[in-house]
């Protein structure tokens, strides 16, 4: 399985990516979200990931998208990116889940993976594995049997453990 973010939206780094996708031919891929943001190449990404078919969950900037007012977007500097998004593309960003579940077998041992940016609980909240908020990965253990928590970005945390 292959997991990404799409680089902040930078389109040379992810048709590089995408050219080695297509020479590892993964079983499953799936996006960790923002496909919008800060760049100015965010239509050609979103039509990339909708072209390959490529699962994704919203990131904390595709979530923006939909709640930002006309005067902000017509504000200077910050917020560009996001005026430029074509429509049917705000309208694809506005189906995307708030997490993926995957659940299949390792060695005929059930193994429960949960996608998530952020957290499972909010896309905008980021958990260090030392924080309060690991009481919460602990619960994904013990309460659904949540094996494995992917989030982005990837060096805040990623928990794997084999049941």
């Amino acid at each position: 399985m292959l997991y990404f973010q799409t680089y902040t939206q930078n389109l040379a780094a992810f048709e590089k990516m995408l050219e080695s996708l297509d020479l590892q031919k993964p079983d499953a891929v799936y996006c960790l979200g923002d496909l919008v943001g800060y760049n100015v190449w965010l239509n050609e990404i979103i039509e990339q990931i909708r072209r390959r078919r490529i699962a994704t969950i919203a990131g904390n900037h595709d979530a923006k998208v939909k709640n930002l007012s006309v005067k902000q977007l017509e504000e200077p500097g910050r917020n560009y990116g996001y005026k430029i998004i074509e429509e049917k593309n705000k309208k694809y960003l506005a189906t995307l889940p708030a997490h993926i579940r995957i659940e299949f077998q390792l060695n005929n041992v059930p193994l429960n993976i949960l996608l998530v940016h952020g957290s499972p609980s909010v896309i905008m909240n980021i958990c260090w594995k030392t924080n309060q908020k690991w009481n919460f990965w602990k619960y994904l253990k013990k309460q659904m049997q949540i094996y494995c928590v992917l989030v982005i970005p990837i060096n805040l945390i990623t928990v794997c453990s084999i049941p």
